[in-house]
């Protein structure tokens, strides 16, 4: 964790953050606005897998802060969505169901991502996706 002025994407690839790595093999890397998750590719070797950013600038974050129901109701459900993934990395993928679970939380954080913005070309898209959505919460 660093304050709001550190890039993360910097520090995720620090001295610092490679020890934290060598001994857990993932680490989240934070500046309060900006998630990096860093995990082990396929080699064994350090890759940043997934990253999510509440705001584009230090400036940013702050205005969002002073505004917290409006920053949660717009970043919620789509931090959680990369908080669970990151969580869950690790684990190993041993039934259907979390295969589908993993597919599900990518299509709900795409979901929510469109909805933040009226896309006219990704109508056909945004339909299907709440299709999928409904079909998926039975």
């Amino acid at each position: 964790m660093k304050p709001t002025s550190d890039d993360a994407w910097i520090t995720a690839d620090s001295e610092q953050v490679s020890r934290y790595w060598g001994k857990y093999r993932q680490v989240l890397v934070t500046n309060y606005r900006d998630f990096v998750f860093v995990g082990q590719d396929a080699a064994g070797k350090p890759v940043k897998l997934e990253s999510y950013r509440l705001a584009d600038s230090e400036k940013a974050f702050w205005a969002g802060a002073a505004q917290p129901r409006k920053t949660a109701n717009q970043h919620g459900p789509m931090f959680i969505e990369f908080a669970q993934r990151a969580m869950l990395h690790a684990a190993p993928i041993a039934s259907p169901e979390a295969v589908a679970w993993f597919l599900a939380s990518y299509a709900r954080d795409a979901l929510a991502r469109i909805g933040l913005r009226e896309l006219p070309a990704l109508a056909s898209v945004r339909k299907a996706l709440k299709k999928l959505w409904a079909l998926l919460r039975g």
